[in-house]
């Protein structure tokens, strides 16, 4: 059901430009909306999280430790650009994912460090546990065997239980048999599937319990009945080598941001938005430009001896600094 939420209007954001004032709310409104206007085709030809754009294909990705993939997007906003009118504002972003190709029971073994799933039976430790906490919420689907289910599950934590060892209520509908079963058994009688491993942490989601090694992380989205990618982003805090490993991937010199935010609006293509143009909006590809001189960069005098940066640092190796005079 759709509701009316408020009414604009566009000519105050027309007039104010054109008189070069200061936006009042009601021209702000316009500018909200319009942003809605213009992110709303992207979203569906685009991976989406928050209101940055990643591209299906091609994708750009560096695996880090096995479990992380770093992925560039792009942003995009409309401003008001003064005595120019309105810009889009669309800029590179860079985002840190879990690898979507893994099983989960392959991700907790290379979270934890320990060389096979089944070393994964003894009883954790609580520094153990605290690492696996970083996997809640992530949403993931369940393959027994060649059987796979499009319904997606949210990862609402794992329990000390293992499916060998977890027992609940089970009734055979073509016996009429109420009986308590394990999961590995529920799985082998079910889907006719042996666990290769029943010791491992079962995965619980909601009131229902899961083996590791059958559930995968999300590389899909469900909707409607169609399966799209769909990475999920990493939300804890990062160590400090993944973070310098981010930092290094995500810069750029000016040049290649320049080439790949100009990949990104071919990309979008606003001017065959069929949105943008229900509502008469023409977007130029063109780069706005901006008149600017360079500026002779500063010295530093020490003492006699007089620096100039060059290469955008000052190198003041062998310049000695004046001799300070010690208060008392």
């Amino acid at each position: 059901m759709i509701e009316k939420s408020t009414t604009f209007d566009l000519k105050i954001l027309e007039r104010s430009i054109r008189q070069g004032q200061q936006l009042p709310n009601a021209a702000l409104e316009g500018i909200h909306f319009l942003n809605h206007l213009i992110r709303e085709s992207p979203s569906k030809r685009f991976e989406t999280r928050n209101k940055v754009y990643f591209c299906s294909a091609p994708r750009v990705e560096w695996a880090i430790d096995k479990v992380f993939e770093i992925r560039h997007g792009f942003v995009q906003s409309i401003r008001w650009g003064g005595l120019d009118g309105l810009t889009v504002n669309l800029d590179t972003t860079t985002a840190i994912c879990w690898d979507p190709t893994l099983n989960i029971a392959a991700l907790v073994q290379r979270i934890l460090q320990i060389a096979s799933p089944t070393k994964i039976t003894s009883p954790l430790s609580d520094n153990q546990w605290a690492k696996l906490k970083k996997l809640r919420k992530l949403s993931f689907w369940v393959k027994y065997g060649n059987k796979s289910n499009a319904k997606t599950h949210i990862i609402d934590g794992f329990v000390k239980h293992s499916a060998r060892t977890k027992l609940f209520g089970y009734t055979d509908r073509k016996k009429g048999i109420a009986s308590q079963i394990s999961v590995e058994e529920y799985v082998h009688k079910c889907y006719n599937l042996r666990l290769k491993f029943p010791n491992l942490p079962l995965i619980q989601s909601k009131k229902c319990f899961f083996p590791m090694e059958v559930c995968f992380l999300c590389p899909v989205r469900v909707i409607l009945v169609q399966l799209t990618e769909q990475a999920q982003r990493y939300l804890e805090t990062l160590d400090s080598k993944t973070n310098g490993l981010l930092i290094q991937l995500a810069t750029h010199d000016p040049r290649m941001r320049r080439r790949t935010i100009e990949a990104n609006v071919a990309n979008v293509a606003w001017n065959s938005d069929q949105v943008l143009r229900e509502f008469g909006i023409e977007v130029t590809n063109a780069p706005v430009k901006s008149y600017a001189r360079v500026l002779p960069p500063p010295t530093l005098t020490f003492n006699k001896e007089v620096c100039t940066p060059s290469g955008g640092k000052w190198k003041l190796d062998g310049i000695k600094f004046h001799e300070a005079s010690l208060g008392k």
